[in-house]
């Protein structure tokens, strides 16, 4: 069984890009200063013109030097997490294989290091394509009908479906890595859409926050505290505007980190979901929330916690976690397209 990727590719790539990229950069300077130099002897407004001129262009050409840079940073990134799965790969495949007949599950984990291989391959792609992408001033959203958008920024978007005034319930949707990236919206605005129609709860897709941009950057706390304290902000807001609705605050992968600090910190959330979560910071500072914890039968992210803890904390999927569990019998680190999994969340809606 092999792996998509090779950590010694991606590391002699990144080393490729990182060239490009000092190369341009170089070239940038030595121009920059025969600019300065020509322009030291002469004045005037048409020369100020053209000097302002030249520095744009200027910053045109550093541009591709930027994207070299980080592209560089995403192969690096990957490579290490390559590494680590391929040092597994050949520990396992050293075992003896009368020892694999005997142990079933050894065959199981071959296969879960496979599936994580993929994902981080297409998580490399992913964030690989968006540096390529041409920028836009306003990203695509997709099909917008019945939907209202309450926020677009930088890396940020937040689009309801439903009165946020009137309804009895609203479930404010927090997704993980790579939900910054605009060419993701359209999906997550529709799985909103799906939570909506499926549930009757006003429903929101909630990208509000800098998420890391691929599985590497998952690792990473400091976009779950910036995401914690934008994530209180948003759902104080709402219950100003309908302070009798159930709220619901459903956290996806690195958005139920996300979810989990700000609980810890105080959250308006009267039930607290995390879907495939690599961990959590302890239990909601409000005692009466409701916690939820839902994990595919197949998905990946169960082997990063346990009883004993996980990437980000504590595994609320455990056994020794106090919540709700909802066990799904499905494959996949999905869950709203999941019949099973959006029938139990509209019985917590009711």
């Amino acid at each position: 069984m092999s792996l998509p990727l090779k950590s010694g590719e991606l590391l002699t790539s990144a080393l490729l890009h990182r060239e490009h990229a000092q190369t341009l950069q170089s070239l940038a300077q030595e121009q920059r200063q025969r600019w300065q130099q020509g322009f030291a002897l002469v004045e005037g407004e048409a020369f100020e013109a053209g000097q302002a001129m030249l520095g744009r262009n200027l910053e045109a050409w550093l541009k591709p030097a930027g994207i070299f840079e980080q592209a560089s940073a995403i192969l690096e990134q990957t490579a290490k997490a390559q590494a680590e799965l391929e040092q597994w790969m050949h520990r396992l495949s050293h075992i003896p294989q009368f020892i694999l007949d005997a142990i079933p599950a050894l065959n199981g984990t071959f296969a879960l290091i496979s599936a994580l291989g993929n994902e981080l391959d297409a998580a490399c792609a992913a964030e690989l394509n968006s540096l390529c992408a041409q920028a836009q001033d306003t990203p695509a959203l997709g099909n917008l009908d019945g939907a209202q958008v309450l926020q677009l920024g930088d890396g940020t978007a937040v689009v309801a479906f439903g009165s946020l005034d009137e309804a009895s319930s609203i479930i404010t949707m927090v997704p993980g890595v790579g939900s910054s990236n605009p060419e993701t919206w359209p999906e997550k605005i529709e799985d909103a859409r799906t939570v909506a129609a499926s549930t009757g709860a006003a429903t929101v897709a909630w990208m509000g926050y800098v998420a890391p941009p691929n599985v590497v950057g998952g690792i990473a706390h400091r976009p779950a505290h910036q995401g914690a304290a934008a994530l209180q902000e948003f759902q104080d807001s709402l219950r100003q505007r309908n302070p009798d609705a159930k709220l619901i605050v459903l956290g996806h992968s690195y958005g139920s980190t996300v979810t989990g600090l700000a609980a810890h910190e105080g959250l308006e959330a009267d039930t607290i979901i995390y879907a495939g979560s690599p961990g959590v910071k302890g239990y909601p500072k409000n005692e009466d929330t409701k916690i939820i914890a839902t994990l595919n039968a197949q998905d990946p992210i169960g082997l990063s916690g346990n009883n004993f803890g996980a990437i980000h904390g504590l595994d609320p999927a455990s056994a020794g976690y106090r919540s709700e569990k909802w066990p799904i019998a499905a494959r996949g680190h999905s869950y709203v397209d999941k019949a099973e999994f959006l029938e139990r969340l509209k019985t917590e809606v009711e």
